[in-house]
Parts: structure tokens; C-alpha cells; sequence
């Protein structure tokens, strides 16, 4: 992967496959990278946890995890809330983690329902 751009003394680049997927087109190192998803990640926080009126969404589910994932990164990622369709070099294969993810819930619904932990 060809690495794009002049860096800093000391930035790690981002690749192209990486800014390729990027919404914003003025990020190009790591460290700009790491604080746009915290500022995301802390943004998706304050949604998530804060308090509002109504109905409370079914929280140990595959689609409020995805809707999760999709709050934490949608500002800076285009395949935010959506499984990867490809592998990487570390993790499982990207055609077992929609099951996986499932698995989790149901585990995690068991161990509550059951006051197993």
C-alpha cells in the first residue's frame, strides 16, 4: 500500500485504502485520525448513555450494536455501522462476525436473565 502525502517528522500516514474510506479529505496522519473518532466515540457516548423521554431501545441486540458502531464512527468512516466485508491481519474472518456478534447477545440477554456471569 502506497503511502500518500508529506508527513511530519514523527506522523504515521494513513494509506490509501484507508483514505479512501475517510469522509473527511483533510486527514492524513494517525494522530489527526485517533481525534476525530474520539471526538466521535465521545459524541456517540453523550447520545447513547444520555437520558431521554420515550421508549428505551433493545440494547443486547445485533442491529443496536450495529447502530452503535454506526454513531461512534459516522463521522469519519463511510463503512461506519456496517461489517466489514473483507479480512484483515488480525481478527476473525469477516464472514463470521455477523453470527459472532449475535452469539454475543444472546450470550450476554442468557447471563442477565439468568444472574449468570
Amino acid at each position: 500500500m502506497a503511502l500518500i502525502g508529506h508527513q511530519p517528522d514523527g506522523a504515521t500516514p494513513l494509506d490509501a485504502d484507508d483514505l479512501a474510506a475517510l469522509r473527511p479529505k483533510h486527514v492524513t496522519t494517525r494522530e489527526q485520525l485517533n481525534e476525530l473518532e474520539q471526538d466521535n466515540i465521545l459524541r456517540a457516548q453523550s447520545r447513547v448513555l444520555g437520558v431521554r423521554p420515550g421508549p428505551r431501545p433493545a440494547l443486547l441486540t445485533e442491529r443496536y450494536v450495529r447502530r452503535v458502531h454506526q454513531l461512534m464512527f459516522d463521522r469519519v468512516w463511510k463503512w461506519a455501522g456496517r461489517y466489514r466485508r473483507s479480512d484483515t491481519n488480525i481478527g476473525m474472518s469477516w464472514h463470521e462476525i455477523p453470527a459472532d456478534v449475535q452469539n454475543l447477545c444472546d450470550d450476554a440477554q442468557y447471563w442477565i436473565a439468568n444472574q449468570t456471569y
